[in-house]
Order: C-alpha cells, then sequence, then structure tokens
C-alpha cells in the first residue's frame, strides 16, 4: 500500500516538472536543410510599416536611393565613395578651346588657370541629408573660380583680340565714318564657359562694339575739307561753333566773301531790336525776307528801323554790327539791289571796302560782306540771347528777352531751302538758318540741334573764279560740307 502511494506521488511530481519545464524554457527552431527556406515568423505593424533607417546601418553598408542625381550624374546604389569618383570623372579639369577672327591662333584655356573648383564634398553632404529625410535627391554642383585667377586671365584674353574704334573720311560718302573697335565680352564668356565646363569644345569668344564716342579730330576734318575743295576748284570758308564744348573750328573762318542772303540774319535781329511788337504786314515781309529770301521785304524792313529811311536802316544794321557785335568785316553798307540808283539817280556816295580778311580773298562785294566767322558769331548771339544771356541782353534798353530771340530762331526754321544745311543732318534736326547767293558765291549759316540734342553753330560759304555757279553744282557741295561737318562730330559706323 506504502509502495502504491509513493509511486504515485512520483509520477505527480515528474508530470509538474515537464509542465513547468515546457512553460518557462525557450522553443528552439528546428534545423532545416540547407537547400530549405526557413519559414517567415508574422511580422508585428510596427516592424512592418518601419524600414530600417540610414543611421542604422554602417557607413560602408550605406549607398545612396535609387535615382539619386547630382547635377547631370545618377548616384543611386553608389557608395559616397564610388559617388565621388563618378562625380570626379564626369567633371574633370576641361581644357576649352576659344577662337575669334581677330586671333591668329586659338587660344587653350585650361580650368585650372581660372581656378575652377566643384564643390564635390558639400553637393554629397547635402545629397545624403536629403535621402536620410526620404527627399528624392536632386542637387545641382556649386562650382566657384578664383577671382583674381580670372580677371587675369580675361585681361590677357582681352589684350589678345581688343581693337580699338576708328574714324576715317570716306570720299565717296562726303562723310566721316566710325569703325567700330570690338572689347571681350566679360560677362558673354563666363556665361559660356561655365555651360559647357563639362566638355572640351571650341568656343568662339564673344565681343562687344566699341565706339566711345569717337570724333574726327580737327586735323582730319581739315584735311577732309581740303580734299573737298580740291575737288571743286574753288576757296571754302567755314566756321563751327561746338556750343556744349565752348570751342570755335575754323576752315578759313576769316576770309571774306560776298555777304549776299545770309545778311537778312542780321537784318531780322536789328528788326527785332528795332521794334517791341510788329503789325501783320511787318511780321509778313519778315516771313518773306526769311522763307523766300525776298530782297524787296528786307528793304522794307531797313526802311522800318530807319523811320522810313532804308539807307539809314542799313546805318544803324552796321553800328550794331561793328558796336555790339564787335565785327570787322560784315556789313550791309545800302539796301540790296541800290547802291545804281543811290549813286546814279540821287548821288549818294556809299562808302564800300576794299581788299580785306585772310587770304585767298573772293572778289567779295565792296559793299555787302561777311566772313565765315562772324556770321557764326551773329548766329551764336542769337542762340546765347535765347538761352537768358549774351551780348543781345546786355544792350542798354534792349528791347530783346529770352522769348523773342527764340521767336528769331523760329523764323529762321522756317527758311524753305533745305538744299544746303539741313541736307547734311539727320532728318528730325531742328535747323534755324539762312542761305545766300550770288554769281560766283554760295552760302548758309545757322543753328543746329539734331535728334539728340547736340547743338552747334555752323557757318559755311563757298567761292569759284567763275562768271557763275550752277545751282545743281553747287547745293550738293554746300550739302557734303554740312554732312563733313555733322559726320565729323557724329560718324556713321561702318
Amino acid at each position: 500500500m506504502k509502495k502504491a502511494f509513493l509511486l504515485f506521488w512520483v509520477t505527480m511530481l515528474s508530470i509538474l516538472a515537464c509542465g513547468i519545464a515546457i512553460y518557462y524554457l525557450p522553443a528552439t527552431e528546428a534545423v532545416t536543410p540547407s537547400n530549405s527556406h526557413p519559414e517567415r515568423t508574422a511580422a508585428t505593424p510596427a516592424e512592418f510599416d518601419a524600414p530600417p533607417t540610414l543611421s542604422m546601418l554602417t557607413s560602408s553598408e550605406w549607398v545612396f536611393p535609387d535615382r539619386a542625381k547630382i547635377g547631370s550624374i545618377e548616384i543611386g546604389g553608389l557608395s559616397e565613395d564610388q559617388a565621388l569618383t563618378a562625380l570626379q570623372a564626369a567633371y574633370p579639369n576641361a581644357t576649352l578651346s576659344l577662337t575669334n577672327p581677330n586671333l591668329l591662333a586659338p587660344i587653350e584655356l585650361s580650368m585650372h588657370q581660372l581656378g575652377y573648383q566643384h564643390d564635390f564634398s558639400q553637393a554629397l553632404l547635402d545629397a545624403r541629408d536629403l535621402a536620410d529625410k526620404q527627399i528624392p535627391v536632386r542637387l545641382a554642383i556649386n562650382s566657384s573660380f578664383d577671382q583674381q585667377l580670372l580677371n587675369q586671365t580675361f585681361a590677357e584674353i582681352e589684350q589678345a583680340i581688343a581693337i580699338s574704334p576708328t574714324v576715317g573720311y570716306d570720299r565717296e560718302r562726303s562723310a566721316f565714318v566710325l569703325t567700330p573697335g570690338l572689347t571681350l565680352d566679360r560677362t558673354a564668356l563666363l556665361a559660356e564657359i561655365s555651360q559647357t565646363l563639362q566638355l572640351s569644345q571650341t568656343l568662339l569668344i564673344p565681343t562687344q562694339v566699341v565706339t566711345n564716342n569717337l570724333q574726327a579730330s580737327p586735323e582730319q576734318l581739315t584735311a577732309a575739307l581740303a580734299e573737298r575743295e580740291a575737288e571743286w576748284e574753288g576757296v571754302f570758308g567755314i566756321s563751327v561753333y561746338d556750343i556744349k564744348n565752348e570751342q570755335w573750328y575754323d576752315y578759313r573762318g576769316d576770309t571774306v566773301f560776298s555777304g549776299m542772303s545770309v545778311l537778312k540774319i542780321p537784318i531780322l535781329v536789328q528788326s527785332f531790336i528795332s521794334r517791341e511788337e510788329f503789325t501783320d504786314d511787318q511780321y509778313a515781309m519778315i516771313d518773306l525776307m526769311i522763307g523766300d529770301s525776298d530782297n524787296e521785304a528786307s528793304n522794307d524792313l531797313l526802311a522800318m528801323i530807319g523811320d522810313g529811311d532804308g539807307l539809314e536802316g542799313a546805318k544803324i544794321l552796321d553800328q550794331t554790327l561793328t558796336d555790339i557785335l564787335g565785327l570787322e568785316y560784315t556789313t550791309l553798307a545800302a539796301p540790296f539791289e541800290s547802291i545804281d540808283y543811290l549813286s546814279l539817280v540821287q548821288g549818294v556816295e556809299v562808302p564800300k571796302r576794299g581788299q580785306e580778311g585772310a587770304q585767298p580773298y573772293t572778289n567779295a562785294d565792296p559793299y555787302v560782306r561777311s566772313s565765315p566767322r562772324e556770321m557764326a558769331q551773329v548766329v551764336w548771339a542769337i542762340v546765347e540771347c535765347s538761352q537768358g544771356h549774351g551780348v543781345l541782353l546786355d544792350m542798354e534798353d534792349t528791347l530783346l528777352n529770352v522769348e523773342r530771340c527764340n521767336e528769331i530762331l523760329a523764323i529762321l526754321s522756317r527758311n524753305r531751302d533745305t538744299n544746303k544745311i539741313v541736307a547734311g543732318v539727320p532728318e528730325g534736326s531742328f535747323v534755324a538758318h539762312k542761305s545766300g547767293w550770288v554769281d560766283d558765291a554760295r552760302a548758309d549759316a545757322g543753328y543746329v540741334r539734331d535728334p539728340n540734342g547736340d547743338e552747334y553753330i555752323v557757318s559755311m560759304w563757298i567761292w569759284q573764279d567763275t562768271d557763275f555757279i550752277e545751282t545743281p553744282v553747287s547745293d550738293p557741295l554746300l550739302a557734303d560740307i554740312s554732312r563733313i561737318i555733322y559726320t565729323a562730330r557724329h560718324p556713321q559706323i561702318r
């Protein structure tokens, strides 16, 4: 009985021990054959949704994610060291061949000469940072030049290709022509180099046109006028005043010529000095004198100036020319075409001038004459007055003022002769002038303001030892002179 009881409890204790062992000891995996697959245990939701991060991998295991790109290089699946090697191979130290028509041979340019560097290290750091944040990797490469080396190299290239602009006289055009120069366009060249550094190729050096606002020198202008004068086989007299720079230029400016109808400019001025206002008839005479160069209207205005006496009016005008404007050669001794009547009919002896002024002499009219320089001075006096200063405003008890002097210029601009000064300047220029002619001489004098605001006075006269100068010859010649003068200031770009 006791044996049976002991056997029962031994059996129960054994069963209890086996249960405890089964409950507390970990289960062991069954060994599987080498060609079989281990059974996959079920993953918890957390294990399934959270893939390993880069920080969970060692650097030797880490690679860039698929489709990662720096510059034009795909680096997906590459380690950082492999990506660096790929970038260095794709962006070598390029050598560019620079060409330009002005170079005898191309310039071979290494990027080392410009101190050019790619910042691959920063690009890779930025790419890894994006990958860690699971942001698609698409990065450009930051590159830089050594500014000092860049400036030095570009200066050498500029020196090799630079061409200075030049101004020369074109005989066929009767004009000064500007041949533009060239200089390196540094901005454009840097842009082209930056776009093609990964390639070894030939680039055309970009250039810029250079004009430097060049003008013909006084010596060039003199040579051009002398050449055109020699073709004419006569005498030129020219005076130009540059208003902005306050500079005079003369080509036989003190040679005396017959005054012609150019003397109607001072008649107009004296009319405004003599009268504070005009009647409609007097304005009509002024328009006829300037617009149509009517001699009878001019003589009527001289009579107005002289209070009914044309000869007295001429004397008053001469006094203004001498005493106020300080002119030496300019004179209108009597009304136009009146000398024979005054001397033969009225027995009036009109004083006449002898040979005067600078050579060469031009057989100038002894009663009506001037020089290019003195007539330019008359025009300049009007322009000065229109700007609020000058001798015409300094006169005692003057009736002139800025508004009236501007009115004088406006009247002169209505001159209908457009074949001389006007023909040689750009369309749209303001030209206040008066031209004139006699058998052996032609002239035009006035104020020019071109569309860009450039202002100057020009007085140009021609004479030839002949019985009569044909207008189809003289007008184109004077237009050529006007063009030569204007293009000396503003050369035509070739």
